[in-house]
Parts: C-alpha cells; structure tokens; sequence
C-alpha cells in the first residue's frame, strides 16, 4: 500500500518541494506556526500569562520561519487522499503528540512504550486496538495482519466511514496509523495470518513485544501462541460479550513452559490444526474457551441464529471502544514492567457500577440456550 511522502526540512531543495506539489494534491494545508505557537507553550509554560509573553512567541515563530518559510519544516504528502501538510519535525511532532500525557508517564517511560513493538492479528475491532496504541504513543514499529475488507455491517463496532467500505482492511488501519503519526513503521499482512507467516509476523523485522489476538479462526489461535510461546512474546486476547469483557493475558515472556489457552482446551490442541471443524465445533471450542458462565442470554441468542437470521456475532460499539482503551492500558502495564501477569478477568459492567444485569440474563435461560447450541452434554461441564 502507499505509505505518506515526507519531505524533511535541511533535506530538501525548492525544487524538490515543487516537484512534490505538483502531485495530485487535492488540498493543502499549513499547519506548521499552529504547531510552532503549541511547541513554545510547553517549552515555556511559565510565560504564559504573562505581559512578555507575545513578543517572545512572535520571535520564537519568525525565527523558525527564517529565510524562507517555504523551506523550514517537514512535508508530508498523503496519496490517497491528496493531502499535503506542512509540519514541524519528526522529533517535535512526537513531543506535541505526547505532551498531554506528561508526568503521567515520564518521558523514558514514553520512549519505552514508543519502542514497544506491537502485532494486532485481526482488524475488525483490531482496527481500534491498533489505533487505540497509536494515540497512546505506543508501537512506532506496529504489524497488521487481516485478509478481508471492511463492510457496512463493520461500522456498529469499528471508527471508520463509508467510504472505507470494500477497501482491505489492512489499508485502512495503516492509515489511520499513519495520519496520526505520518512517521510510523508498519508492516502489513494483506493475507492475514497463514501456517506460513505468522512465525514471521511474531518473530521478524522487528520482533513483536506483544500479540493481540482478534482473529475468528480457531486453529489459527492455536498457531499464534505456539508461535508466541516458543519466541517469548505475550499474547492478548480481549473478548467482547455484549455488555461484558474477557481479558485474557498469557505471560509466554515470563513463562515460556505455560499451557496455551492455559491449559483449557487439554488434549485438543492437535485436533484444532488438523481437524475441518463444523460449526458445533466451533461453538464448543469458544464456549470451552470463553466459559458458558460468562456468555450472556442474548450473545447465545445470537450465536444459536448464525446461519440462520445472522451472519456472524454481534457486537455493540460502546463494549469494544472499552476493549479498545485496556488495550492500551495492558500494553502500558508490559512494557513497563508493572504488574500484569498471566490472567483471565471477566469484567462484568453491571458488576462494576453495581446494577442489575438484564431482565432476560437468567441462569435457566442461558442454560436453555446453552443446551441447544452445543449438543454434547460433557463439552457444557468445561
């Protein structure tokens, strides 16, 4: 895919800057003394306020802009959408983007987490994980792995227009990615994860720091903490359930020798790479996963119609926008070194604000329900 043009001041002539305008670009846009106006607040927060204040600013601005304004700054130019912005540096684009996070992380603890190498397999709701980890200022070095395109039915749970419909959704998270942070290192998967890759995308140019796992493929998340585990990276999977999250942490980087899924699917592993799974077994492997307890009546509702008035589980936006945040959260807490260890946590919304779940979120219910999707009567004991 097409990755933004960027001009960078000291290393590029008139010429040059010409030769770029006469691209495609659709608009123009300046923003580089609004930048240079933000960049002297928080050099000198202390003047602000004060009668010297607008001289210094107005010096501090003519003399980023000498001799030629034309020529100080970077460009970047976006081809796919025919954007051409006028930017302070690199350096000083990092320092404007994170400087609302300061003392709440110090600035080694943002460098860290600017050089913590990322991997989000899978970009439906992945899509805003990834995102989610940008803004925070984490993953300048980030993997993107997903074979599909966003349709309209994505939009109830994704943060993207209508006009992303039909485009690969590899393309679209990259640049997302790359219009917040133009500078970003990313490396795409257009054939999402294979038997044949996903070493790879674990392991090489660079080596992720973590791998969130958002993918639908069962056997595939068997081969992603295979893959994990035997290169010591941590894998994340964060499960929307209606009105619920499952986070699942599996620590492979603290404990190399730990059961997968730990240690909940026992001997099935093997089976899940080899076996052509219907979708009773898919069922039954995401509730062994999951746990019945946790599934809400209505997400069993919605799985019980699959194939029938659905197409696939639903999700609501308000649910996976939190998924999104602890995202970030979680990778803060690793790449830190603070306490986060391998765990399952069922954070349960009507629990926290200390409310009555749904009318129709009965035990019988979901029972019911429960019974009619996944036939076996032992795969319900798990």
């Amino acid at each position: 895919m097409d990755k933004p043009i960027i001009l960078v001041e000291g290393q590029y002539t008139q010429i040059e800057l010409q030769k770029l305008k006469n691209q495609k670009i659709w608009k123009s846009k300046d923003i580089y003394k609004s930048q240079l106006k933000e960049l002297f607040e928080i050099l000198n927060a202390h003047l602000i306020g004060t009668p010297e204040v607008r001289n210094k600013l107005d010096s501090f601005i003519l003399e980023r802009s000498n001799p030629n304004p034309e020529l100080r700054g970077n460009y970047v130019y976006y081809p796919w959408s025919g954007l051409l912005l006028h930017t302070v540096s690199e350096k000083e684009q990092n320092m404007l983007r994170t400087n609302r996070t300061s003392n709440l992380l110090t600035k080694k603890e943002q460098e860290k987490l600017g050089q913590f190498n990322a991997g989000v397999a899978g970009l439906s709701f992945g899509n805003g994980i990834a995102v989610s980890l940008v803004y925070s200022g984490a993953a300048n070095n980030i993997k993107l792995a997903d074979n599909d395109i966003f349709e309209t039915t994505n939009l109830n749970r994704v943060r993207v227009g209508l006009s992303s419909v039909d485009e690969p959704k590899t393309t679209v998270t990259a640049q997302d990615i790359y219009e917040i942070n133009p500078y970003a290192n990313i490396k795409i998967f257009t054939d999402g994860l294979t038997d044949e890759n996903v070493d790879s995308f674990i392991q090489e140019n660079p080596k992720l720091n973590v791998v969130f796992d958002v993918v639908d493929n069962f056997a595939m998340k068997v081969r992603i903490r295979l893959g994990a585990r035997k290169a010591g990276v941590p894998v994340v999977m964060l499960t929307s359930l209606e009105d619920s999250i499952l986070v699942d942490i599996e620590r492979f980087d603290l404990d190399p020798s730990a059961e997968i899924f730990h240690g909940l699917l026992g001997d099935v592993t093997e089976e899940l790479l080899t076996k052509e799974m219907t979708e009773q077994d898919k069922a039954k492997y995401a509730m062994t996963i999951v746990g019945p307890q946790r599934v809400s009546y209505r997400n069993l509702l919605s799985l019980s119609e699959i194939g029938k008035t659905l197409v696939s589980r639903p999700h609501l936006y308000g649910t996976v926008s939190i998924v999104c945040g602890l995202a970030a959260y979680i990778v803060k807490r690793i790449a830190l070194n603070e306490d986060m260890p391998s765990m399952r946590s069922h954070i349960l919304f009507s629990d926290v604000l200390g409310v009555l779940p749904n009318k129709d979120d009965t035990l019988k219910a979901r029972q019911i329900l429960l019974s009619q999707l996944i036939k076996d009567p032992k795969s319900r004991e798990n």
